[in-house]
């Protein structure tokens, strides 16, 4: 039973271990320091996963450019900020679920202090791919849309569409879109779109 229990606290000492050795645990650490007022803290957290982004999922990547954009702006650093700020940016263009709530508030309040400052955010200059190319030929002219025609089917009902269909139980099936086919089902009828 004593090699159970100690076997059991190493299982949760790795764990915790592996946990705290993330980077990803490590962005949650520099939004705790953000939010307690220590930017200085944030930034030294920072630094210490800046060779692993490339292992954050794309939310977490999201938190820290918006924490550590916050926290140099906060610094009175805003050209340092803007350069962070810009990858949240650049995030939220590609993934805008990604970066919701009380991130979501922090970036356009970051974004807004920026741009009062005369430093507004765009998406970085690396998104932006400008390609010339020759002016492609003009679409065809549209195609006249048939007028929907009406029909009354054995049954005596009237109805009005396109690519009208007679089932064998009477009913006159007719497609609401021009263009439209009618396809019978197993029952007589017909389905239509």
């Amino acid at each position: 039973m004593k090699h159970v229990r100690l076997a059991l606290v190493l299982a949760v000492l790795a764990v915790l271990v592996s946990a705290c050795a993330h980077p990803g645990y490590h962005v949650g650490v520099m939004a705790r320091l953000y939010r307690r007022g220590d930017c200085a803290g944030a930034i030294e957290r920072a630094t210490t996963i800046e060779d692993r982004l490339g292992d954050l999922p794309l939310i977490k990547l999201a938190h820290y450019h918006i924490y550590r954009g916050a926290c140099h702006l906060a610094m009175g650093q805003p050209q340092v900020a803007r350069v962070f700020l810009a990858q949240a940016v650049a995030i939220r263009i590609r993934a805008p679920y990604v970066i919701s709530g009380e991130h979501a508030v922090l970036l356009d309040e970051s974004l807004a202090r920026l741009a009062a400052v005369g430093l507004p955010v765009g998406p970085p200059a690396t998104a932006v791919v400008v390609v010339q190319q020759a002016q492609p030929a003009p679409p065809p002219p549209p195609r006249a849309v048939p007028a929907p025609s009406c029909s009354v089917g054995s049954d005596g009902v009237q109805s009005c569409g396109y690519g009208c269909q007679l089932a064998p139980n009477g009913h006159v099936y007719c497609s609401s879109v021009p263009g439209g086919q009618c396809v019978a089902v197993a029952d007589g009828s017909f389905n239509c779109p």
